[in-house]
């Protein structure tokens, strides 16, 4: 537990450092399981997706703004749009690749993985580009956070 004198702020830096060293020091911070593949049938808002097989994925650890549930009127909440935009340029009927670092469903029957789409020979870490661009933010929990450190790391990339 951190200090508690210690400003929310300062909390959260010396949690994230904490976090960084302790990935650090295990020498294993992404290790995820061999692929599962499918094919991207719909991408539903700006952190899930829907393949083909009828198999809903949720992006673990980024998590894309959402509306609040008891939205009443038809403005656009902020960035919402924006993400599920940029998940769709990405992966809309593309080939991907999930990868498990922990528990692989959540209590919904979503699959939780690392989702990678294969064009060419090229690998595109979804996570990772949705966070890079200030589009998702990190989360982890104990029993998944695989790749946390490394989505960290781009999150604190300036813009």
């Amino acid at each position: 537990m951190l200090h508690p004198s210690l400003s929310p702020l300062a909390s959260l830096l010396a949690a994230t450092c904490l976090s960084f060293a302790l990935a650090s020091a295990s020498g294993h911070a992404c290790e995820l399981s061999e692929p599962q593949k499918g094919t991207v049938a719909e991408v539903k808002d700006g952190e899930t997706l829907q393949l083909t097989d009828r198999t809903v994925v949720r992006l673990v650890n980024a998590k894309a703004p959402t509306a609040p549930i008891a939205t009443r009127d038809d403005r656009p909440w902020p960035m919402v749009d924006e993400a599920k935009e940029a998940l769709s340029k990405h992966a809309s009927g593309a080939e991907v690749e999930l990868r498990y670092g922990g528990t692989r469903t959540d209590r919904h029957g979503r699959a939780l993985a690392q989702v990678y789409v294969v064009k060419g020979g090229e690998r595109i870490w979804l996570q990772g580009e949705l966070v890079g661009a200030g589009l998702a933010r990190v989360y982890s929990f104990p029993d998944n956070h695989a790749c946390v450190s490394e989505l960290l790391a781009r999150e604190a990339e300036p813009g």
